[in-house]
């Protein structure tokens, strides 16, 4: 068994891949495999993966129904101890993957998940913030607070909780997580991991829906509080597609 799987779902990332592999292969050893779930892409990702395939150690490519299926393929041919997932466009900082899963080594078995941040920038590679806090219901129950990209999940997780739900099409990873609620254990590991770019599905009025959905299927908060906690989300996105559609066009 690998200490820790890496999946990452690809279709059409052509423009991405490569420098998302670089990061990863740079800092890859024999604890870690790196799993590759494509949806049958019509770009050169298949190339792209063949140039890499000394380092990638599961690859398949057909149709699928999207991320989150592609992840729980993903996660039936993974062979580690923690589950790691990585957008084809984000990156992990230098130096960092090591020490990451030296401590998830030495991590208690009962956590359910590691959390720890990611650099949020803008398109021209600025910081905007760093994001990522520990797991705490109180909060999570609101809101996704926690960092998914550089969050390590517990294999044993999905044995008790199932795999993700395809019916959500953004924001199956905060259901899943929901599905224990109170009763997750998460450990805090105080290191930035990844770097995203701003943009994205999740930044999107559909991933307000399926949130809303989902606070609302598990009644983490009364009904009022869910869709004030909407409104505030959907205003955000609209001020920040002002902000920067007003600075693309100086």
């Amino acid at each position: 068994m690998k200490e820790l799987s890496i999946i990452i779902a690809t279709y059409n990332a052509e423009t991405t891949l490569q420098k998302c592999l670089d990061s990863i292969i740079s800092q890859k050893n024999e604890a870690i495999e790196l799993i590759i779930i494509d949806g049958e892409s019509q770009d050169e990702t298949a190339d792209i993966v063949n140039h890499n395939s000394d380092f990638i150690d599961k690859y398949i490519s057909e149709p699928d129904n999207g991320i989150y299926d592609a992840w729980n393929k993903g996660i039936k041919l993974s062979t580690g101890r923690w589950i790691m997932f990585v957008g084809a466009d984000d990156t992990i900082l230098p130096n960092t993957l090591g020490d990451y899963v030296d401590f998830a080594f030495n991590a208690d078995d009962s956590n359910d998940i590691i959390t720890a941040e990611s650099n949020f920038v803008d398109l021209a590679g600025q910081t905007i913030k760093i994001i990522g806090e520990p797991y705490h219901w109180d909060k999570y129950k609101r809101n996704m607070n926690i960092s998914h990209g550089s969050t390590f999940h517990n294999r044993r997780l999905f044995s008790e909780v199932g795999l993700y739900n395809t019916n959500y099409k953004i924001c199956a990873d905060y259901e899943l997580l929901m599905r224990k609620g109170a009763l997750l254990k998460g450990l805090f590991y105080d290191h930035v991991i990844l770097e995203f770019k701003i943009g994205g599905a999740s930044f999107s009025f559909r991933c307000q829906k399926e949130t809303f959905e989902i606070r609302k299927k598990y009644n983490t908060v009364p009904l009022v509080l869910n869709f004030l906690l909407s409104a505030k989300r959907v205003l955000g996105i609209i001020f920040k597609k002002i902000y920067y559609s007003t600075n693309e066009d100086k």
